[in-house]
């Protein structure tokens, strides 16, 4: 049988190997997520800025159901 001070060490060892793996994937996930998540919101401003604008008092607005269109995802 496997001494218990051992089995503890193992474990620890383990626990430790799965940490810094999953730390590692954290960060690759990260990298891999950020530059979607900027064209994302790029995209979102571009079609928010096309679309249909008001003038009043010399300020531009739109219509919130337009943008929870585009945020929505639905074409027009």
């Amino acid at each position: 049988m496997v001494d218990k001070k051992v089995s503890r060490e193992i474990r620890k060892q383990i626990k430790r190997s799965t940490n810094s793996m999953s730390k590692e994937l954290k960060e690759m996930v990260k990298e891999m997520v950020r530059p979607t998540n900027q064209n994302l919101r790029e995209d979102i401003l571009s079609d928010i800025w096309a679309a249909n604008k008001k003038v009043v008092d010399g300020k531009w607005y739109i219509e919130l159901s337009q943008v929870c269109d585009i945020i929505g995802g639905k074409d027009e």
